[in-house]
């Protein structure tokens, strides 16, 4: 199988930044989560721009004989900004079917997540031709110690094809409310880590209803795709949040 290096050539150069693609990636063994697209910020911050002019120019008394041109400009609009957020790919794999994962070992586990990454992942890269950014969710080493064989075994592979590497905080995909607000979800579950699923399940339904989703993943996947993409837009949320020069922070 031929690999994607971040340097294959200018092409492949060009979409680590300037395109916008990211992968994220829920580390485990029996529910290997990942989510591969395309998010375009500076599209975004050109249609707040458009958006305002628009506004603008439908106050203006003026406007009302061009109000059929008004209304196509507005379309456009629609029609651009759902293309800002391009869902491309995403899934949740179990690596060992049939097996506890308890009797599985971490050479067996780095084994069949190496197959895994170069014979699943980065096909898809290479098909949305894209070389992304890659965002890991770090495990506790003392608590989840099984997908932390995973989290690390992720790292290597894309330190070695010289991907750029994000590791993300657990909390990330939970800093920000599009759907079910996380303090609301947090009074009804008791257990902490479905309040976390569930919102990150709201989030990602609120971004499929509205941009370019291009996977229905199945109930029992959906939560741990959702993980993955929250993470993405969490990291990308702070680094603008911190302003134009800062961005995600790469290795560990």
């Amino acid at each position: 199988m031929e690999m994607m290096p971040a340097t294959a050539g200018a092409a492949g150069r060009e979409l680590v930044g300037s395109a916008g693609w990211h992968l994220g990636f829920d580390p485990a063994t029996k529910t290997l989560g990942y989510c591969l697209c395309r998010i375009d910020l500076v599209g975004m911050e050109r249609d707040t721009d458009r958006l305002s002019a628009l506004q603008e120019a439908c106050m203006r008394p003026e406007s009302a004989p061009h109000a059929d041109r008004l209304l196509v400009a507005a379309r456009q609009l629609s029609a651009d900004v759902r293309e800002r957020v391009r869902i491309q790919a995403g899934s949740a794999v179990d690596l060992f079917p049939g097996r506890p994962d308890k009797n599985i070992t971490a050479k067996e586990r780095i084994t069949a997540c190496v197959s895994f990454l170069q014979d699943t992942i980065v096909p898809v890269c290479k098909m949305a031709g894209c070389v992304p950014t890659v965002y890991i969710e770090m495990q506790p080493e003392l608590i989840n110690c099984r997908s932390r064989v995973i989290e690390e075994c992720i790292f290597t592979f894309f330190t070695v094809l010289g991907w750029p590497i994000v590791c993300v905080g657990s909390s990330v995909k939970n800093t920000l409310d599009f759907g079910e607000r996380y303090g609301d979800l947090m009074l009804r579950y008791k257990s902490r880590y479905y309040a976390n699923k569930k919102h990150s399940r709201s989030n990602f339904d609120w971004f499929a209803l509205r941009f370019d989703c291009r996977i229905a993943p199945l109930s029992d996947e959906a939560s741990h795709v959702a993980d993955c993409f929250m993470q993405i837009v969490g990291t990308l949320a702070r680094a603008q949040a911190a302003g134009p020069s800062a961005g995600p922070s790469a290795g560990r």
